[in-house]
């Protein structure tokens, strides 16, 4: 279930639209042989709890869902360092704040790079055409997530009553890499090229773009991709997690007339 309300952050004292992953968790411990005797509600001034009323009360209005424990959150977040400057990491960190502050059970799912992206307009007809334009240099490791593993991520963190913060790590590939599964994907060469005028451009025009650049340059993955195997064993039953070839099969990025708007689309 995904919806999108406004919840006061009370760090940055301001509201900040959050898009909820997740908030689905009926999960009463099935364990418990009576209700816990604990009230979670707290004093409805406090600002945590306006976050905790406002989860609830979606429940309520979709599910007809009273929570007699706390419900347990996954969030739908971005995996990076805080304090990157970026403004849209920094407010779903925000967010994060605000779940983990109104809620005992949260989990956070930290994305990284969206496979989908690369389907949107300003990415997919250059690579169609030979091209696949991104300023990071070619043999350097990049990882990738898919919607579609966030998701299969999610359910099992509330099947299996998952907290914590957890970073979601669908595939490791270079540029040169994806590179070369484009051009196997669809039947054609594809080169990498850094595009050192969008770069330089953004710079000025587009000054979150050319964070975002930097981010992807100058950051060390390497954490994330050593700590694969672990957070795969840590759930006692979790899929193989989509590889980025896969994925363009799956989505049939062959097909030209596709657009990432299809992608929503049975």
């Amino acid at each position: 279930a995904a919806e999108t309300e406004n919840f006061f952050d009370a760090d940055a004292r301001r509201e900040v639209p959050i898009k909820v992953f997740a908030v689905v968790a009926l999960l009463q411990d099935a364990k418990s042989p009576s209700p816990p005797t604990t009230d979670f509600r707290r004093d409805e001034d406090d600002d945590d709890t306006k976050v905790l009323c406002a989860v609830t009360a979606r429940a309520r209005y979709h599910w007809g869902v009273e929570f007699i424990a706390p419900p347990l959150v996954v969030y739908n977040s971005a995996a990076a360092d805080d304090d990157t400057g970026i403004p849209r990491i920094e407010q779903k960190h925000a967010v994060e704040r605000a779940f983990q502050g109104a809620l005992p059970r949260t989990a956070m799912l930290r994305a990284h790079l969206f496979m989908e992206e690369l389907w949107k307009d300003y990415t997919r007809p250059g690579i169609k055409k030979g091209t696949y334009a991104f300023s990071v240099p070619r043999d350097k490791p990049l990882c990738l997530t898919s919607v579609k593993d966030m998701g299969v991520v999610a359910a099992r963190c509330l099947l299996e009553a998952r907290t914590g913060t957890l970073e979601v790590v669908s595939d490791v590939r270079t540029p040169g890499g994806l590179a070369d599964d484009f051009a196997a994907a669809q039947g054609g060469a594809v080169v990498h090229k850094q595009a050192w005028a969008l770069y330089w451009i953004s710079k000025f025009a587009l000054p979150e773009l050319h964070q975002i650049m930097n981010f992807y340059r100058k950051t060390d993955f390497s954490p994330a991709i050593d700590a694969r195997d672990a957070f795969a064993a840590s759930f006692a039953e979790l899929p193989p997690l989509q590889s980025f070839a896969s994925f363009l099969e799956e989505t049939k990025w062959s097909d030209a007339d596709r657009t990432y708007e299809d992608l929503a689309r049975p």
